[in-house]
């Protein structure tokens, strides 16, 4: 590489509870290349520590995976879990000539009392975003939009650690969520909903013109699904996870009233967060157009399809592969692993733009 030349290749890594992903693109014609990736696929039991519990282990695990993939850079945007991380927009007004020392002032103001912890214990990030809001009728200025997002400063240093463990140049901590939008929604600027689902939880997010602007996390995930099966075909945990994968070789268990209990509680989590969504925009809530489906869990056989019944909405799995250039012969392998790398995708694809 020449003395002048700026390294494009990024590595993006998701740290979910217990397994690991790792992408890494390059820019090439303008055009963002899959270049390598990887995972770690651990079948994990029942009530395991989150691998970030024990940093040594986890950087261990993270270089081994770049060591296995043949990944070419150091450099990497992590990501920071959604669940962990406080995101709001909040509204001003009248600051239409305020210096940016007073915005400053009115939004750390007004961030006080969203987010749940003393800002002095995180990380608070904000900017000014454009949703349509009107001038408010006193008519004292413009009304701006700002979209907070706040880290707890423990979080971000643990993240911080392990990369200097991993031996990594730190390019970026990114929201979970923000690297899903980048990899799955792109330029759509309709109001979109992501189910992120988990081994352990799930995430929601309501994106309209590319800002989540509605989350709300659920304890319900892959691991509920296995430990159905674990009751019902009385097996050990391994036995389940794997029956699980292969359930289209069960059409029993697909329509079995415990699967059919999870998959409508699924629902009904989906069409309370519909409400929450339409009570808090008013007339300015656009109607959802689609349910795009990512996570590792996202591929449990006819999930979308059921999930479209129930609740009369176009739901699909994401195709975080689709702005990439990518070898045709493996894009067979691309679509099967897709939905777990989907995050993966997205913090790479920042440092593309």
């Amino acid at each position: 590489m020449g003395l002048l030349t700026k390294e494009t290749n990024c590595l993006g890594i998701d740290l979910g509870s217990h397994n690991v992903k790792v992408v890494e693109l390059k820019k090439e014609g303008g055009r963002p290349k899959l270049v390598t990736y990887g995972f770690s696929d651990r079948q994990i039991g029942e009530n395991e520590p989150e691998l970030i519990s024990d940093l040594p282990a986890c950087a261990s695990v993270i270089n081994e995976i770049c060591r296995a993939a043949g990944a070419t850079t150091r450099r990497a945007v992590f990501a920071l879990p959604s669940a962990a991380v406080f995101s709001s927009v909040i509204t001003l007004s009248g600051l239409d000539k305020a210096s940016g020392t007073e915005i400053d002032a009115a939004v750390r103001h007004e961030a006080a009392k969203v987010i749940p912890l003393p800002l002095e214990q995180t990380t608070l990030h904000y900017y000014p975003i454009n949703t349509g809001t009107p001038i408010p009728p006193n008519g004292h200025g413009q009304t701006k939009n700002y979209l907070l997002t706040a880290a707890p400063r423990e979080l971000v240093a643990k993240y911080l650690e392990l990369i200097k463990l991993c031996r990594l140049v730190n390019v970026g901590l990114e929201t979970q969520s923000f690297a899903l939008i980048r990899s799955l929604v792109g330029a759509d600027k309709s109001a979109v909903m992501l189910l992120d689902i988990g081994e352990v939880s799930s995430g929601l997010v309501i994106v309209k013109d590319g800002i989540p602007i509605f989350k709300r996390n659920l304890d319900l995930g892959g691991h509920d699904f296995t430990r159905v099966f674990q009751t019902t075909l009385k097996v050990d945990w391994a036995a389940a996870e794997q029956f699980k994968r292969d359930l289209t070789s069960l059409p029993e268990l697909q329509t079995s009233a415990p699967v059919r209990g999870l998959l409508e509680n699924l629902a009904k989590e989906i069409n309370y967060c519909f409400k929450l969504y339409f009570d808090k925009n008013g007339a300015t809530g656009e109607k959802i157009e689609k349910i795009i489906l990512t996570g590792g869990e996202a591929v449990l056989p006819q999930l979308d399809s059921y999930l479209s019944e129930m609740l009369k909405i176009r739901v699909f799995v994401g195709d975080p592969w689709a702005r990439l250039l990518t070898p045709a012969e493996l894009r067979p392998v691309l679509d099967r692993v897709g939905p777990k790398m989907a995050a993966a995708v997205g913090l790479a694809l920042r440092e593309m733009d």
